[in-house]
């Protein structure tokens, strides 16, 4: 028989695997009737500037702090944060006071600030006593250690997952130390009828420092049977401090007959500072309510922020010059609208200030505000110093102030003035509008193209993106997925703008869980720009590449 269905052709060089998707017949008597095809090549995400980090974990040695399951384990930093990392020994367990060491390769993640580790899903998981973590940097060297000590998971059912602040370091200056900070959160059902719900509900705050990971709000200090209508509750988050807030995603799992809930706002307050952030809502998180979204989006609508200390990162680059070394220590006094620094000593050591170098310290001060100006100069042993820029950030509110330096830095005071100044993300994150998203997913023209399996989006844009969204009800189709079918579904979220990828994948789950994709176009209901990203390929563990999940990049139209 002359008819041929070709998928894919798939060309390996080396390492390098490149996927060419067909999906058609040659024939001339079924599909397009061709006998010639011209392939591309299948759109890939370009290849990030990577960095290898080799994570320690140190398992304590008391009796029984062992574990037979993997880990997950999310690294975080001042520049970005890792995915999750599932971590297992090659001898299957984490045993007592051992040392179990792991390389990963990651986007570079700036200064590590916290680290967040707990058992990757078992069931059958009896505890485990982790001592500590310890995340090595081959790039730069840097090495950051992250204390725990405690017990995780286990008869410990309240902690399965911890967040590890960084040790502090006093020969690292340019270390990020964060605090562990508690969160109390009341939660204001309304009074519409049938506001109330009995559904798990779960939130993630997010703040200038990072975001507090998923927690289940299980149980209210103000009432036993929690999100009735008309009322507060009370519920604590403890985690790393994350700054300044900026938004919080709050969803539920539409469980029980009771699911649909009205939720009025969200007030969050900082235990120790007493800071208060309001995130209204006012809306249905309900499958038969409003637009039958079970997910919303908050933005921090009120923010009453009392005094505190911040941590500022002070960054120097040095020119690439022969002569632009100081060969000494640099004295730094900074002045904000509220309040003087005292003059700051960045110590050389010999290693800092080389020409053509960054250097970064840290110092924990009280908030300046916003930054009038800087005094930089020498100390007096030394000469002259060829500084070309100087940025100030504040880690917490996320305000950067940068200067320039036009003549030599000498032992005489040089006052510099801010040249520029950008507002931190979470300022930029409480200006986004809400947007509803429209995505159009076409299942392929394939014999067994068609899933039974959960699929799972992560819409990513420049300005953030969805988190994990399962396509569980299609407008379009009650049997969502099938061969030559498109379904329609809607997330509503934070403006992502400029779309950079999209991430899908399924759970494997289901007699007929094998799907073959044709493409995913998103279309924005604010501005009606619709964004097509190809795929063409099986997700699958039998077919194809036998890959589950597709890192897709969007096509200009």
């Amino acid at each position: 028989m002359a008819d041929w269905f070709l998928d894919h052709v798939e060309v390996v060089k080396g390492e390098q695997r490149v996927l060419f998707p067909c999906s058609a017949w040659f024939s001339a008597t079924k599909g397009d009737k061709r006998l010639e095809r011209v392939l591309l090549p299948a759109l890939q995400a370009p290849a990030p500037d990577l960095t290898q980090y080799e994570i320690a974990i140190v398992t304590a040695d008391v009796e029984a702090a062992g574990c037979a399951v993997p880990v997950s384990v999310w690294l975080y930093g001042d520049e970005g944060h890792s995915d999750e990392l599932v971590l297992e020994p090659t001898s299957g367990r984490f045993e007592r006071a051992h040392v179990d060491n792991f390389t990963v390769e990651l986007e570079p993640l700036g200064i590590l600030t916290k680290v967040r580790i707990g058992y990757a899903g078992s069931k059958t998981f009896k505890g485990w006593c982790l001592d500590k973590v310890i995340v090595k940097s081959v790039r730069d060297k840097s090495e950051t250690t992250f204390h725990c000590s405690d017990w995780l998971g286990g008869a410990h059912k309240d902690k399965p997952i911890r967040e590890l602040v960084a040790a502090h370091s006093a020969t690292n200056e340019a270390q990020i130390t964060l605090r562990q900070k508690l969160y109390r959160l009341y939660v204001m059902t309304g009074t519409e009828r049938g506001a109330g719900t009995d559904a798990n509900v779960k939130l993630i705050l997010f703040g200038e420092c990072g975001d507090s990971g998923e927690h289940t709000l299980a149980e209210s200090s103000t009432h036993r049977n929690k999100f009735e209508s008309g009322q507060t509750d009370v519920f604590e988050v403890r985690c790393a401090d994350l700054g300044r807030l900026a938004k919080i995603r709050v969803w539920h799992d539409n469980a029980g007959l009771g699911a649909s809930w009205f939720l009025d706002r969200i007030e969050v307050v900082e235990d120790d500072t007493t800071s208060k952030y309001v995130f209204p809502c006012g809306r249905w998180l309900s499958k038969s309510e409003d637009d039958h979204q079970v997910m919303r989006e908050l933005v921090c609508a009120q923010e009453d922020v009392r005094g505190y200390n911040s941590q500022y990162k002070i960054t120097m680059e040095t020119a690439e010059k022969h002569d632009a070394e100081p060969n000494c220590d640099v004295l730094l006094t900074i002045r904000g609208e509220s309040r003087s620094t005292e003059q700051l000593v960045l110590h050389s050591r010999g290693t800092h200030f080389r020409a053509g170098q960054t250097d970064t310290f840290t110092h924990t001060l009280p908030a300046l505000g916003t930054i009038q100006s800087v005094s930089l100069q020498l100390a007096p042993a030394g000469r002259r110093w060829l500084l070309t820029k100087l940025t100030i950030t504040d880690i917490r509110s996320g305000l950067t102030h940068t200067f320039v330096a036009k003549d030599p830095i000498t032992p005489k005071p040089s006052v510099l003035i801010p040249v520029e100044e950008s507002t931190g993300k979470a300022e930029a994150t409480r200006q986004l509008a809400l947007v509803k998203y429209e995505l159009s997913v076409r299942t392929s023209d394939v014999s067994g193209a068609g899933t039974d399996a959960n699929v799972f989006v992560r819409l990513t844009g420049e300005n953030g993106d969805t988190g994990d969204v399962a396509l569980a009800e299609s407008s379009t189709n009650k049997n969502k997925f099938e061969r030559n079918q498109t379904d329609v579904f809607t997330i509503e979220c934070l403006d992502l703008g400029r779309l950079q990828r999209l991430a899908v994948w399924h759970d494997n789950k289901g007699l007929g869980a094998a799907w073959h994709l044709d493409e995913i176009v998103v279309h924005n209901g604010s501005t009606g720009h619709r964004t097509v990203f190809p795929c063409k390929l099986w997700l699958s563990k039998s077919d194809g590449d036998k890959q589950l999940r597709r890192e897709l990049v969007p096509v200009a139209e």
